[in-house]
């Protein structure tokens, strides 16, 4: 599982973009299935693709085509296929009876790309077993069917199977207290829903619910999970799939709605593609240069799509890029379109955008400031003239001499009567200015650590007294003083030895901000307790547990006469790959609102960031700290502060994806820091435990559903 290693930001980043997707499988039977005999299909043929899911055939079987036909805000759509044998487990078993996930026979695969909610659409019977499992485990989803009005049940009927909550997963049991629901009662392994009635007796009975008609099977999903979705005792019959990053789908009698809302088409923005092609490492698509730049091509790099122009032919056009393929979209008559691009110019000049088919498509023009970072460029196609489906779009960069670099691509459609799309989170760069740092005209930018608080190390400070402030982007039109306020007075701290270090750290969400001093060599503060300790010199075998990316096949983790030594040859763009667990289960236990310190000695390959994950697979953290290459063996100091739950029996991981090259790891050392033993720390309110949903949005206990706090989902009933 990968969940537990996204970060606070960048889950809130995902869940507040509200993208939704939605994919048919087989419309029109595209496939060319056989109605009669069937198709053979085999294991991990793609049935249908958007930004964030991947669907694909489970195992070997042979599939016709069906005529599923439901309707998304208010517009029917026909498609599906149904496999031709029931699916077992490894042993022969019903998946809905071992909760063991089906090995052969005909069921559904889902890659997910992005965090968010998957809505499986099928055929349904109501008192049918259906059975979801994420990376092999059986978890709970909500079972919707939507019926005959006339039934007394009324025209939709749904559940949700009940769960034990393990390791965040909402993980069938069996046995399991099955949920009771007035006449109405969830029974395994046979049927999932029967009617609970009596007899003339007075005895109870068990009826079959039998609603028949579009189901969908809805659940969570997470970037980097695959799930396998089945029918038990039958074959699945897929349609297709919706998916959201927010929990904002309706399912009604009239049929399934985007933005939470029934009936027909409803204002505001539709995500229509999204792709970041940050890390990738290959580009297949389509590109044309003229004649005349001989030297021009189109590679991938850490940061993204690569497009390099030596010689200009003074056409806009020369090159172009398809940089998304044909069929990704679709655009119709009298649409509004707006396109954001992510990406970083060599200079000044004019970008144009093609979109559509190559029968049916438009141009604009944008001018662009060149700048040594990333900007998102917005491009407006209004009163979109023509219907285009399976649509693409051409990236010409001509007027731009050097290497553009696209970074990510977004096609929002904004509805009638809706409002723009909300722009993306913004991310700020905050940093400590001051005498402190050697003057008030220079920035130290701090970096995350553990609990999303930011912190910066100043080392071999000398004796004397200094000032500073904490402020936003580099400007003085935010900052904060040590009242917590804006424009407060400057915070002030006292060294009294040379050679001293002051860390300093700030919340970004409430303002405040501590600073501590540490004397050079000083004896161990007062209550600090050493709670592991491992120096690898002389080992001759690392038996721990790693992880690389698919693409590291050069990667590895050794021993030599110094310690651990991990090697990464290919760069993934991501901190956590690879990780290493260099401190094993069971080796520490970690307190409620504890302070803990990890000192790490290792010599590093180049500059770069160290992320440490520390914790349990259920409760744990991480944090990132930045290192300077020194060509010896140093001590990076990781702070954990104010540590949110108990965890016994915890582990850590090194995680080093940033560093190209070997990292050689010869000691790990883990304190807990006592209340007495932090000095010169100026007095808090404890760490903001403010509690969001998935849409981002600030809620109170009484909220219902997934919810996150400090970084972590938890389930609020």
């Amino acid at each position: 599982m990968k969940k537990f290693l996204l970060s606070a930001a960048a889950l809130m980043a995902a869940m507040t973009m509200n993208a939704q997707e939605v994919c048919v499988f087989n419309a029109d039977n595209a496939m060319g299935l056989d109605s009669e005999n069937g198709t053979a299909l085999t294991a991990g043929t793609v049935l249908g693709e958007t930004a964030s899911i991947v669907a694909t055939v489970g195992g070997d079987d042979t599939y016709k085509p069906q005529s599923a036909t439901f309707t998304v805000n208010g517009t029917d759509i026909t498609g599906g296929l149904q496999g031709g044998t029931n699916p077992k487990d490894a042993d022969g078993g019903v998946p809905a009876t071992t909760l063991v996930q089906p090995a052969g026979g005909a069921f559904l695969v889902f890659e997910a790309k992005a965090d968010g909610f998957l809505y499986v659409m099928h055929k349904a019977s109501s008192n049918k077993a259906y059975t979801v499992f994420e990376e092999g485990v059986a978890i709970s989803y909500t079972f919707t069917a939507i019926g005959d009005a006339a039934t007394d049940l009324g025209a939709v009927y749904s559940f949700t199977l009940p769960y034990e909550v393990e390791n965040e997963q909402f993980v069938v049991k069996n046995p399991i207290e099955w949920a009771e629901q007035e006449f109405l009662k969830i029974t395994a392994p046979d049927k999932y829903a029967a009617r609970w009635s009596k007899n003339e007796e007075g005895a109870d009975t068990w009826d079959p619910i039998k609603i028949n008609g579009l189901g969908v099977i809805k659940f969570p999903v997470y970037a980097g999970c695959k799930y396998i979705v089945n029918a038990n005792g039958s074959k699945i019959t897929a349609a297709g799939f919706a998916f959201s990053t927010a929990d904002d789908v309706a399912i009604t009698s009239d049929g399934i709605a985007l933005n939470g809302e029934g009936g027909g088409s409803q204002g505001g923005e539709t995500v229509l593609y999204e792709n970041d092609f940050t890390g990738i490492t290959e580009f297949t698509g389509w590109s044309q240069f003229d004649d005349s730049q001989t030297d021009g091509k189109v590679e991938v790099n850490a940061d993204g799509v690569a497009i390099t122009v030596g010689i200009q032919t003074g056409q806009l056009w020369q090159p172009q890029v398809m940089i998304v393929p044909d069929g990704s979209f679709n655009l119709k008559e009298d649409g509004n379109y707006k396109v954001f691009v992510t990406a970083k110019f060599p200079s000044a000049g004019t970008l144009q955008i093609n979109m559509g088919t190559w029968s049916a498509n438009d141009q604009a023009q944008f001018p662009v400031e060149a700048s040594d970072d990333f900007q998102t460029i917005e491009c407006d196609f209004e009163g979109w003239s023509v219907d285009a489906e399976g649509a693409h779009l051409l990236f010409q960069c001509g007027d731009f001499k050097g290497t553009t670099i696209v970074k990510s691509i977004k096609i929002v459609e904004i509805g009638e009567g809706g409002d723009e799309p909300e722009p993306e989170p913004e991310a700020h760069v905050y940093s400590v200015i001051g005498t402190i740092v050697g003057n008030w005209d220079t920035d130290a930018d701090m970096v995350l650590g553990g609990g999303g608080i930011l912190v910066y190390h100043f080392q071999d400070v000398a004796a004397g007294s200094y000032e500073f402030k904490i402020r936003q982007d580099h400007d003085w039109a935010v900052n904060w003083g040590s009242d917590f306020k804006q424009d407060g007075p400057n915070c002030k701290v006292d060294v009294a030895e040379d050679g001293s270090t002051i860390i300093v750290t700030f919340n970004p969400e409430t303002g405040e901000i501590t600073w501590e001093v540490i004397a050079p060599e000083a004896p161990e503060p007062a209550g600090e307790v050493l709670l592991y300790e491992n120096d690898f010199t002389g080992i001759t075998e690392f038996t721990g547990w790693s992880q690389f990316d698919d693409s590291q096949t050069d990667g590895k983790v050794d021993v030599d006469a110094d310690g651990v030594a991990i090697t990464v040859g290919i760069q993934t763009g991501q901190l956590w790959q690879p990780q290493v667990m260099i401190v094993p289960d069971g080796s520490f236990n970690l307190v409620e609102d504890g302070d803990y310190k990890v000192v790490v000695t290792a010599k590093f390959p180049t500059d770069g960031t160290l992320q440490i994950n520390m914790g349990t697979w259920s409760a744990n953290d991480q944090a990132q700290f930045p290192v300077t290459a020194t060509g010896d063996f140093q001590e990076v100091v990781c702070d954990f502060p104010g540590w949110s739950v108990d965890a016994e029996g915890a582990h850590l991981l090194f995680q080093c994806g940033d560093f190209k090259g070997t990292t050689i790891v010869k000691k790990i050392q883990i304190f807990q820091l006592g209340s007495t033993g932090i000095n010169g720390v100026k007095t808090l309110t404890p760490i903001s435990t403010a509690i969001y949903n998935l849409k981002g949005q600030k809620v109170d206990a009484s909220y219902k559903g997934i919810v996150i706090m400090n970084g972590k989902k938890y389930l609020q009933k």
